[in-house]
């Protein structure tokens, strides 16, 4: 209620559901406003353990445990491990739903001088990967890290979606 569907909204979400369900590591690329953090919002919503199992159209999926990071300029290898050691932990304690590390602003960590980054590399190549990862950035990340996940380019949002938020904003003021 109350949030514009737009193509960005959408098309974010759909890729989610497919990487979510793949396990493929997925990172959403583009400006602010284009729907990154609120599409993952919406999807934790929509995939709730325990609810989904009572829902036609997410019923055959997986609940999703969110294990969230705040990437920023002093983000550092430990606080990333760190997540992902909560995630196993969980599927070692025989968790039913899938655990996914949702790392926001990783952009901003990859400005950090400790290179956290790094040690991403062989968390998203697993073979037998347990854990998904959805990333969330302002602008693209150098290609070690690229050529490991399903890059989603957002573009600026255009002219029918932004009327379609005015629209929703509109209705919301009367």
């Amino acid at each position: 209620e109350n949030i514009a569907l737009n193509r960005p909204l959408k098309e974010n979400f759909i890729t989610m559901l497919a990487c979510f369900d793949t396990l493929t590591p997925l990172i959403i690329c583009g400006a602010p406003g284009t729907s990154k953090t609120l599409t993952t919002q919406i999807f934790d919503s929509a995939l709730v353990p325990n609810i989904i199992r009572k829902q036609k159209i997410f019923g055959k999926f997986k609940g999703i445990n969110s294990m969230y990071y705040g990437g920023s300029q002093s983000s550092t290898s430990e606080g990333i491990s760190k997540v992902y050691n909560r995630a196993a932990q969980y599927l070692r304690n025989k968790g039913e739903d899938r655990p996914v590390v949702v790392f926001d602003e990783i952009g901003l960590a990859e400005l950090s001088p400790y290179n956290p980054l790094k040690i991403l590399h062989p968390l998203l190549e697993k073979p037998d990967q347990d854990v998904g990862f959805f990333g969330l950035s302002n602008w693209t990340l150098d290609l070690s890290k690229m050529n490991r996940l399903i890059y989603l380019a957002r573009p600026d949002m255009a002219k029918e979606d932004l009327i379609e938020i005015f629209k929703i904003s509109i209705a919301n003021c009367s």
